[in-house]
């Protein structure tokens, strides 16, 4: 992956990556740069990165940015409690980039807009601010941009001092980096001239800055910048007594002392400045923060907690405004306060996450309760935003244990989802959530008025007049619910070439069509069904009709062979014959079993006693034609057709049918092992009690197969048990049954959960 994916500042975005970073959002602007908040993978931490447009030859860079390369390796070294450190930095050909943690609580500014700081909070921040430079200076660094915009405060109050001489704050909540020689009304004459900047040139800003704390404002009003009058003048700083009567009478002689004209007069470090500061308040030195007891992940967690505490605040409910921005939900996340949240707000979170499209996914699964999941999804399928829908229709039809629910039609769930459908434009979505409803809703057992009211079915209906798939699932959706209403207005409002799709889409769902579609285009609409069904997968079907074959006429063929009257076991006659019944009587299984299984298994819309009545009935017609046949034509039985013999007949046609009902009640099952036992099962009861019968009673009525009087019955059991598996077994052998349906789903949208 290239450094930096962009050339240009407009060019960023968010979601992109470079380096170990994700950008989130942009926090702030102005000059030549701009600020993002990013995720960085490496530590795991929320950071601000400024990015900057530079010179694109090296000649034209200006003395900031070869200030900055030669500094940069001992910024990026500083480690204090007061300072923001530099975590990283680049360049391109026309870009540069800056990272720094990210502080979300603004800075010293935002304080001082509303008036002059308490002296107490004054002294304490001005401590940390001296402690700060101190540290800076001995490590010979020299800010040169001290002043209120640039020191950044947390939600716990703590201090930042940032861009060091290079950068201002623009925004409220991160700062911006850029180059300069400092803020005209901070910055002491030599700055001004242009001079080498000292450590005593911070100590005059420090001054200028604690003036600030105290009185609110900057000296004369900032109608003058003292630095410029130095140069011109010998007019010092105002007594800030003339702003704040209650201060020290001796405090203007130590701002003056620090804000000296010349360096050498000045203090030499910060915290001598502040020393005269203690003296003249009369108050006992602030205790600071070194770098041995800052803990930095405790930091990090309060200010996570802050964050958290303040938004939920004003949250209400799911679907309103996220009372809190993506950086800043992106620091919750990262903290431990996240499972606390999760515990007691798992709604607000999962909202948040899904709003931004940040750890959406992750939230969704550490979201335990459904009913949590489940609200917020109502709230989210009615957004505005087309990404939210995306990514709420996405979570919501991948969810297992919500697509296992049936849910009222009249349910929130089902009225959000239908309001999503009517109010997005994404294909995708609209037929995601289409397949998620028909899969959740109960299906109607008849035909009614309306589903859900009649607004809303017209809704779906007028999604099923797209010549699409997604017509088609609203179409079936129809059907699913048996809504007639909308039924209709799909019959009265599809064009001439969407009708008889829309009306077989439909069917297929329902299983038949109401009274009140005409009779013409209803029976049109069945045939086209039954057609459709019974030649979908035509090389299937092939295939069932060979293994039926197979099967059926190697059990019969193994029967013929074996009761065969001859001595010798392997004789052709024998053999032949054997071929020649058994495949005789497995051209009535080719028949029966596709037929059976084709009735049974590809109309699963209709109600099961009808599917099991209707192919026993048409399944048994081959296979008793066969029998009879076999009978009269190869064994020459030809008293099985004499009126007289009626009643001997009875049991051999009973027989064939429960064959074929054997067939049809195997073909419920789901498991291949099933289906072959029940039908197995019938097959053996069949020839075992026409054999029986036969035997047996005194009516003598013709058996179904027939085998030596002078086997005993357990011999003969064996040969049926041997013919029942192989017939069963080639019956279902195959699949005939469409491929189920993949999971209704969404493409996984573009995400920010990429930690």
């Amino acid at each position: 992956m290239p450094e930096l994916p962009f050339n240009r500042i407009n060019e960023i975005r968010s979601g992109q990556e470079f380096k170990r970073y994700h950008l989130l959002e942009q926090v702030g602007e102005g000059g030549q740069g701009c600020v993002w908040s990013a995720l960085d993978r490496e530590h795991n931490q929320i950071v601000a990165i400024k990015f900057s447009e530079t010179p694109e030859s090296t000649d034209k860079r200006s003395p900031e940015d070869i200030h900055l390369e030669r500094q940069i390796g001992k910024l990026m070294r500083l480690r204090h409690p007061y300072i923001l450190p530099m975590v990283d930095y680049g360049t391109s050909n026309v870009l540069r980039y800056i990272v720094s943690p990210y502080i979300p609580g603004g800075a010293l500014d935002d304080l001082i807009a509303s008036g002059p700081l308490p002296v107490h909070k004054a002294i304490a921040c001005a401590a940390k601010i001296a402690a700060a430079l101190d540290y800076l200076h001995g490590k010979e660094i020299v800010h040169r941009d001290l002043k209120p915009s640039n020191i950044l405060l947390d939600l716990c109050q703590n201090i930042y001092l940032s861009d060091f001489g290079l950068a201002r704050v623009i925004s409220n909540s991160t700062q911006v980096m850029h180059t300069g020689r400092g803020t005209p009304f901070y910055a002491p004459p030599e700055q001004h001239t242009m001079s080498e900047a000292l450590p005593q040139s911070d100590v005059y800003s420090f001054g200028i800055l604690l003036y600030e704390l105290l009185t609110g404002q900057l000296p004369w009003q900032g109608e003058k910048v003292l630095g410029i009058q130095q140069l011109q003048t010998k007019e010092e700083i105002p007594d800030p007594r003339t702003i704040a009567p209650d201060l020290p009478a001796g405090l203007v002689d130590v701002f003056r002392h620090v804000t000296a004209a010349l360096p050498e007069a000045r203090p030499a470090t910060a915290g001598q400045a502040m020393q005269a500061f203690y003296k003249v308040f009369r108050a006992q030195s602030v205790e600071t923060a070194s770098p041995e007891d800052w803990h930095e992940d405790t930091i990090k967690n309060l200010n996570a907690l802050e964050i958290y505490q303040k938004s939920i605040q004003g949250w209400k409910a799911p679907g309103n405004t996220v009372p809190l921005s993506l950086t800043s939900f992106a620091i919750i996340d990262l903290s431990q306060q996240a499972e606390q949240a999760l515990e007691d707000s798992p709604q607000f979170m999962l909202n948040s996450a899904i709003s931004y499209g940040y750890m959406w996914e992750e939230w969704w699964q550490r979201t335990a309760s459904m009913q949590d999941r489940l609200a917020v999804a109502e709230g989210l399928l009615q957004n505005d935003e087309e990404d939210v829908r995306r990514r709420t229709a996405h979570l919501l039809v991948q969810d297992q244990e919500i697509r296992l629910q049936k849910f009222s039609s009249q349910a929130p769930l089902i009225k959000s989802i239908l309001k999503g459908i009517g109010m997005t434009q994404d294909v995708e979505i609209r037929h995601s959530l289409l397949m998620f409803l028909r899969e959740t809703l109960p299906i109607s057992k008849k035909w009614q008025p309306t589903a859900f009211s009649e607004q809303e079915d017209a809704l779906v209906a007028y999604q099923a007049l797209e010549d699409s798939p997604t017509g088609d699932e609203a179409a079936q959706l129809i059907g699913h619910l048996r809504a007639e209403q909308a039924l209709q207005t799909v019959f009265k409002a599809a064009a001439p070439n969407r009708r008889l799709p829309a009306l077989l889409a439909a069917l297929q769902s329902a299983g038949n069509l109401p009274a009140s579609i005409p009779t013409y285009p209803r029976f049109e609409t069945l045939a086209e069904w039954i057609l459709t069904q019974v030649f979908t997968h035509p090389d299937r079907l092939a295939l069932l009709a060979l293994s039926s074959l197979i099967g059926a006429s190697l059990g019969f063929g193994v029967f013929t062979y074996t009761v065969y009257r001859l001595n010798i076991f392997l004789d052709t006659a024998r053999f032949l014959t054997a071929v020649q019944h058994g495949l005789f009587i497995g051209t009535g299984f080719v028949l029966t079993v596709p037929l059976v299984r084709v009735i049974t298994e590809r109309f699963p819309q209709i109600p099961a006693w009808q599917r099991v009545l209707s192919a026993g009935l048409l399944g048994s017609l081959p296979i008793t034609s066969v029998i009879l046949l076999y009978h009269t034509l190869l064994l020459e039985r030809y008293e099985v057709l004499q009126p007289g013999n009626l009643g001997k007949l009875v049991p051999l046609l009973a027989g064939c049918a429960i064959i074929a009902f054997g067939f049809s009640l195997a073909s419920l099952a789901r498991a291949r092992f099933v289906k072959i036992l029940i039908s197995a099962a019938a097959i053996i009861l069949t020839l075992f009690g026409s054999w029986w019968a036969h035997t047996n009673l005194g009516l003598r009525p013709f058996p179904v197969l027939y085998y030596e009087y002078t086997w005993p019955a357990g011999q003969v059991f064996i040969l049926i048990i041997v013919i029942a598996a192989l017939t069963a077994i080639g019956a279902y052998l195959p699949n005939i049954s469409p491929s189920s349906r993949p999971p209704a789903g969404l493409p996984n949208p573009p995400s920010s959960s990429s930690r």
